[in-house]
This record gives structure tokens, C-alpha cells and sequence, in this order.
């Protein structure tokens, strides 16, 4: 045999190639229609009582063609075992990926270019938060849940302290905490208006502020279009001034520490407090940020608590946001299974299969047509509503980036450092954590 010469190999990798492309091309080339049967490996951290409520519904729906099997993974342990899983050629066809774990995994996933899925359909098919999983080029991953913070509210604190609704802007909550915080005879606080200010005892202390942070305008992190030669994949924009006289972070920052301040008027928290949840479920205090999936714990925990949710309060004068979580399909670009993998997530993403994964979680659906509805229950309108408004992170490290925020605002708080010095040390920390 001759040996082969640099120009046919080169001539054999570009037809390679060639084929390759064909083959993912035709895999979603069919506008949506493949149904191609067999079995699906599904990879998430739902656990597999939920998943299996999941099946059971896919199972009596004929026009499904695929046989999910279901791995349920610990959130702790789910980074390392999917990384080891594909770097042996183990892994699974589809993954649910959270949108805080999008940025050190996108690497590993098949990106469905807007030839097949256009941009304009994923837009006004899913809520704004899950436009974190695309980029100028393509899909990364397809929402299936969303989980808004929201606010809990003590229908008896406020009627105790002569107030009839709550605070739907950020000045009115202002007014409101003196009147419902109260303090023993060492004038310590004995009743909390509102769990905000400090850090290691409030839960969701991060995205909180991140909600601040968003309601004045920074997004804390941009992606940039990545074929621009020379600018970086992300840029951390925390204390940009963006336009402002003054650092729109800066001032997020100074709005939520003065809950902390025990020499304002709206002093209402401390860390000798008990965590904030805990507090709440107590009745210690009187309003709690937290999750649309923290509903049942509460109702759970303290029957008896007379309580109610509310939309996050907004800013009269910047954008309306409230942070949302975000739990996507992908498929990792190692499976064989491409089409089959892509016709399961065409099923699991459409209007019945959303409802019905919705109810299970009661949690608000991911797809703007079903939040035009009106749900019959009270509570799941203020979770449609929050929906609406939500919006995520680029997170680089979910636990790195806690430590960033929680030392942005402890040394606030602790007076070692002014906002502007605590600002720009966080934006310098998370500049060092870009991929």
C-alpha cells in the first residue's frame, strides 16, 4: 500500500468532518418531527420519586416513542461523577443541567445551532431566565423548570402592626420595618421586620443581593459574542458604573447592608439572629425571601402559620427582576443517541409534559404560552407572575462565587471596609474566577 501523503489526510480529516456535520444536521433537520424509538438515559439531581411521576405520565402518551431510564445523582457529587462519567464514554444521552452549572460544563454539550431550533422560537417560547443557556450561535439546553424567589409574608405580623398589604416597592418596605420589628427590654430584636443585611444567617443571601443588583441595572455578568478576536468569554461588570454617576452595585450593596446598621432607622437583623428560614417558619419574622419550591416546607414545618407569598419588591425608577433558578436539558456531545435524545427533549419541553411536571413540582412553568393562563390557585399566580419577571447568573463557581458575595457584604457590614473598597474587591475576586 502507498503511504498515504499530508494532503489525503488532511483531505480524509475534512471529509470526516464533513460527515460528522451531515449526520447532526440530519439529526435535527426534521422541523421537530423525528420520533425515533428506543432507550434514553436521563442523568438529573430530581429525585427519582418525582422522576418517576414524571414516566408514569410519558408512559400513557402513544405519540411518545422513547423508554426513559432515569438516574438520580446527589447535587453535591453530580459535577465529578458527570465529568468522570464522559471522560470515559459513560455518560448519559440527556443531562438536566442547573443554570448555575452551565458555565463549567457547556464545553461538554452539543450546541443546536439556530439553523435548527431558531433564536427567535426559544424566545418566545421560554421565560427570559433561560436564555442563559444560548449564545449568539446556538442552544445549549432547553428550560424544563423554573424555581423564583419570592417573598413569604406573616398575614398575622402585619395585622398586628395595622398593615393590610404587602410591600410591592422597596420604599414601601422601608416604611414598614420599624413598625414591624420589635425589641425586648435590652433593646435587643425579639421580632424581625425582614431577614436582610448580613450574610451567613440569611438563606439566599447571594441571590437577594444579585436581585438587587439586577433590579438597578447590572446583570454582574455579561457574555460577550465570542468571535471577537481578543475580548474574553465573560466579562464580570459588578462595579461598573454603567453610565451612573454612581455604581448601580455600589448603591444594591448600601441599600441591602442598612438592614445590618444598628445606627439606621430600619435596623431590623444581625447575625446572633437564628437562620432566616427557621425564623420565618417560627413567626420570628416578618418577611422571608425565599423559593416558590420552599412553599411545602414551610406549610409542613409550622401548619399553623398564617402566611402568604408575594412578588419580590421592585424598584419604582430601574428593570423588574427577581432571580430564578432554572433546570435545562442538554445533551452531552458524546452520546450516539443524538436524535433520539433530541426527540425526548422535543417531548419533555412541550406545553402537556411542562403542565404535568409543573403540578408534580407545584412550581410555575417554564413556557411563556402556559404562564398566560390563570391558575385557580392563589398562591401559584404570585409563582406565574415571579416567573415572568425572573432572571439568572453566569455563575463560574457556585461556591466560590458565595464567598465572593458573602465577603463583599460581611466587610460592609463590619465596617473593614467602605462599599466602594468592598465592591471593587469583589469584582476584582470574580474577574479571577472567569473561565
Amino acid at each position: 500500500m502507498k503511504n498515504i501523503t499530508p494532503f489525503q489526510i488532511i483531505l480524509l480529516v475534512i471529509s470526516g468532518i464533513i460527515i460528522v456535520g451531515a449526520v447532526v444536521m440530519f439529526a435535527f433537520a426534521r422541523n421537530g418531527t423525528s420520533q425515533e424509538e428506543g432507550v434514553v438515559v436521563v442523568w438529573g439531581t430530581l429525585s427519582d420519586d418525582t422522576f418517576k411521576q414524571l414516566k408514569d405520565y410519558l408512559e400513557t402518551q402513544k405519540d411518545i416513542k422513547q423508554s426513559v431510564v432515569y438516574r438520580s445523582i446527589d447535587a453535591g457529587q453530580f459535577d465529578s461523577v458527570l465529568v468522570e462519567a464522559l471522560a470515559e464514554g459513560t455518560g448519559p444521552d440527556v443531562v438536566m443541567l442547573t443554570d448555575d452549572r452551565l458555565v463549567r460544563h457547556e464545553g461538554k454539550l452539543l450546541q443546536i445551532d439556530y439553523e435548527f431550533y431558531p433564536e427567535r422560537i426559544f424566545k418566545d417560547t421560554f421565560i427570559e431566565a433561560g436564555e442563559i443557556f444560548t449564545d449568539e450561535k446556538g442552544v445549549f439546553a432547553f428550560p424544563f423548570l423554573t424555581d423564583p424567589m419570592v417573598m413569604y409574608w406573616n398575614r398575622a405580623s402585619f395585622t398586628e402592626a395595622g398593615l393590610s398589604q404587602p410591600p410591592k416597592y422597596w420604599d414601601e418596605l422601608l416604611t414598614m420595618v420599624p413598625k414591624l420589628t420589635t425589641k425586648d427590654s435590652s433593646l435587643a430584636i425579639a421580632k424581625s421586620a425582614v431577614a436582610m443585611g448580613d450574610y451567613s444567617n440569611i438563606d439566599h443571601a447571594k441571590q437577594l443581593v444579585t436581585t438587587l443588583f439586577f433590579q438597578a441595572g447590572n446583570e454582574i455578568v455579561k457574555r460577550n459574542l465570542q468571535d471577537e478576536a481578543g475580548i474574553p468569554l465573560f466579562s464580570v461588570l459588578l462595579d461598573d458604573k454603567l453610565d451612573y454617576t454612581v455604581s448601580p452595585g455600589q448603591a444594591a450593596v448600601n441599600f441591602y447592608t442598612q438592614f445590618a446598621d444598628p445606627s439606621r432607622a430600619v435596623y431590623t437583623w444581625n447575625r446572633s439572629l437564628p437562620n432566616s428560614l427557621d425564623a420565618f417558619i417560627a413567626g420570628d419574622v416578618a418577611m422571608y425571601f425565599g423559593f416558590a419550591s420552599e412553599f411545602a416546607t414551610v406549610r409542613e414545618k409550622n401548619p399553623n402559620l398564617n402566611f402568604d407569598v408575594a412578588v419580590v419588591p421592585q424598584s419604582r425608577t430601574g428593570t423588574r427582576a427577581t432571580y430564578g433558578r432554572v433546570l435545562a436539558l442538554a445533551i452531552p456531545k458524546n452520546t450516539p443517541n443524538v436524535e433520539r435524545a433530541y426527540a425526548l427533549i422535543q417531548n419533555l419541553t412541550a406545553p402537556a409534559t411542562i403542565t404535568t411536571i409543573s403540578d408534580i413540582m407545584f412550581l410555575p412553568p417554564v413556557r411563556r404560552d402556559l404562564l398566560a393562563g390563570k391558575p385557580s390557585n392563589a398562591f401559584m399566580q404570585t409563582f406565574h407572575d415571579s416567573a415572568l419577571l425572573s432572571k439568572t447568573l453566569y455563575d463560574f463557581n457556585q461556591g466560590e462565587t458565595d464567598q465572593v458575595f458573602k465577603r463583599m457584604i460581611e466587610s460592609v457590614v463590619t465596617g473593614r471596609l467602605s462599599t466602594t473598597e468592598s465592591v471593587q474587591r469583589a469584582n476584582n475576586e470574580l474577574d479571577l474566577l472567569i473561565p
